[in-house]
């Protein structure tokens, strides 16, 4: 049996995205990109796949933790299904099915025809139809068609020196996914060399869902309030928390305090800094403060 060639001269590859997951509004942003990377993988037989969870935060442009939570989502809304695999009693890569619109949103059927969908049908040999006619009006004395001007988007302020590599950035890795968390909430493009300040005198005593808890508390404020949310900054959510403590980071920090290493570090410094008030006591003379 000989070999058979296919020459494949398409502009670009396509990958079979489902339109009900894209259209669906409780779905994150990196929701819809982690199932559209899941698509290409997917076999067209039986819509199977099995990357890895690093390999699709690779290609999301995300932290893996990210990816975890977008797969629930998922799997919560009935677009994939997820079964885990194991080899030599080792965890490898899940296999995932993508079941789309036939289990999306509670299950609902797709509608008949074109209904709901909306696709954009295109003869080669006519114009294009568009999915939503401009809005025009008409001139009573001349019957001319005239369309409006749509007014110019109103754009929200954003910080300035915004970064979004937020490891370059001095983000603590434990706290990546917490200002990823931010910026999707809040809508901004990054995060300031401010932020990561704060950022890193929250760490010091809050744990990361303790943060995202105040997060969402502050954005619910903002909106009452009719403030723009990309003006919320993490300098913010200091001073919501500055006099709080997290239990889990009481509880490190008294086990910090209980380790015998610690103690002798702590008594160490101790005497180092009386050994050198000791000895510019005797270069200099004084007394003890």
């Amino acid at each position: 049996m000989s070999n058979v060639m296919i020459d494949d001269e398409r502009d670009f590859w396509w990958a079979c995205v489902d339109i009900s997951v894209l259209r669906d509004r409780e779905l994150t942003p990196y929701d819809k990109t982690v199932y559209a990377i899941l698509c290409t993988y997917a076999s067209v037989e039986g819509r199977c796949c099995y990357p890895s969870v690093e390999r699709v935060a690779e290609e999301a442009c995300c932290s893996v933790r990210a990816v975890q939570t977008s797969l629930r989502k998922l799997e919560e809304r009935g677009y994939l299904v997820r079964k885990c695999r194991y080899k030599d009693r080792r965890q490898i890569a899940s296999r995932y099915k993508l079941v789309g619109h036939r289990g999306g949103a509670g299950g609902a059927p797709r509608p008949a025809g074109n209904a709901g969908g909306r696709v954009q049908v295109v003869h080669p040999e006519l114009e294009p139809q568009e999915l939503e006619p401009e809005s025009k009006t008409y001139s009573a004395s001349h019957c001319e068609e005239t369309s409006p001007e749509a007014p110019a988007p109103a754009v929200d302020p954003q910080p300035e020196n915004l970064t979004l590599d937020l490891s370059g950035a001095g983000v603590p890795l434990a706290f990546k996914a917490t200002a990823e968390y931010f910026m999707l909430k809040t809508g901004r493009r990054g995060v300031s060399p401010e932020d990561v300040e704060a950022i890193k005198r929250i760490e010091r005593y809050h744990v990361p869902s303790r943060i995202q808890t105040e997060i969402a508390k502050a954005v619910e404020r903002y909106e009452k309030a009719g403030k723009p949310l990309t003006a919320l900054t993490f300098g913010y959510i200091w001073e919501s928390v500055q006099h709080q403590r997290s239990k889990p980071a009481l509880r490190a920090e008294q086990l910090r305090k209980q380790d015998p290493w610690e103690k002798q570090r702590i008594a160490d410094l101790e005497d180092w800094e009386r050994r050198q008030q000791e000895d510019l006591k005797a270069r200099f003379g004084g007394e003890d403060t």
